[in-house]
């Protein structure tokens, strides 16, 4: 089965061969001698945006392939009774995937611990609490098609490999929200880098007044969108524009349109400053 390793979600879903209109492979349960089923009437329905899914939880065993940070077999690591949501029907998912690995983080706010539903089995942590990873951390190695092709991007679940790191760069952590989601609380100014790497000071863009505090902003693995808080929207990008120089864009609705090719090339890098750390995000990551 292939899912999507969604930070933004945290139960594993999976899609069950009962689901009509399920797009990816499905799960037969029958074929399995472990599968249990924890419920027998529907009591939860799962939403990532505009999709939700309907279907029962249950348990198996659930496997990932060998990692070099996995204890076990060569065949891979395993989880025995490890609960997951098993989808009978679905509405708003077009792409062909099998379902969907939740990485969210176990903790929720104060105003929501009695409305919420509660926080899902975490897959990853339940790794760590079994022994069968080092720390209960994972990591992504993103490529995008104008670095490679081939496109080699992946998941390193447990402790970070040094050698998947971009070389001289260290681990930077950042202050969270007790939330769910992995969201930073202080993203206060915008610069941008031109192709040769420079920097002009004053082109740092600071978006705070006196005494205000910064936007909070999600890294969520589910999305392929970096959305900008409205206010913002105008001013970040007229400028992010502008220093492209004379590059072709033309406006739809709420979307700025450039050819991706020459946006690759002159088009600057766009940095965040976050906890007083500037994140960089390349034109060939932004661009969509």
């Amino acid at each position: 089965m292939e899912v999507v390793y969604d930070t933004g979600s945290d139960w594993l879903t999976i899609e069950g061969d009962n689901c009509r209109v399920c797009k990816g492979n499905t799960f037969n349960h029958e074929n399995s001698a472990s599968f249990k089923f924890l419920e027998t009437v529907q009591s939860t329905n799962l939403s990532y945006g505009s999709a939700e899914l309907k279907g029962l939880r249950a348990s198996d065993q659930v496997c990932l392939p060998k990692s070099n940070d996995l204890k076990g077999s060569e065949e891979g690591v395993c989880l025995e009774e490890f609960e997951f949501f098993l989808v009978s029907e679905q509405e708003g998912l077009t792409s062909r995937i099998d379902g969907v690995l939740g990485l969210s983080r176990s903790k929720l706010p104060a105003n929501l611990e009695k409305e919420w539903r509660g926080i899902g089995p975490l897959y990853v942590k339940h790794l760590a609490k079994a022994g069968l990873i080092k720390e209960n951390t994972f990591s992504f190695f993103l490529e995008s098609y104008s670095d490679n092709k081939a496109l080699t991007s992946f998941i390193d679940i447990g402790t970070p490999v040094e050698e998947h790191m971009r070389p001289g760069q260290p681990i930077v952590w950042f202050k969270l929200k007790p939330h769910m989601y992995w969201m930073v609380t202080n993203v206060s100014a915008v610069r941008f880098t031109t192709q040769n790497g420079s920097i002009d000071k004053n082109k740092e863009y600071k978006w705070l007044k006196k005494g205000k505090h910064g936007y909070d902003a999600i890294f969520d693995s589910g999305t392929s969108l970096t959305m900008v808080p409205q206010d913002l929207y105008e001013m970040v990008l007229s400028k992010l524009l502008r220093e492209g120089g004379n590059i072709h864009w033309e406006k739809q609705d709420q979307m700025y349109l450039v050819n991706c090719k020459t946006g690759a090339k002159k088009l600057p890098s766009l940095e965040l400053l976050i906890d007083n750390y500037w994140v960089e995000m390349r034109p060939q990551d932004y661009l969509v």
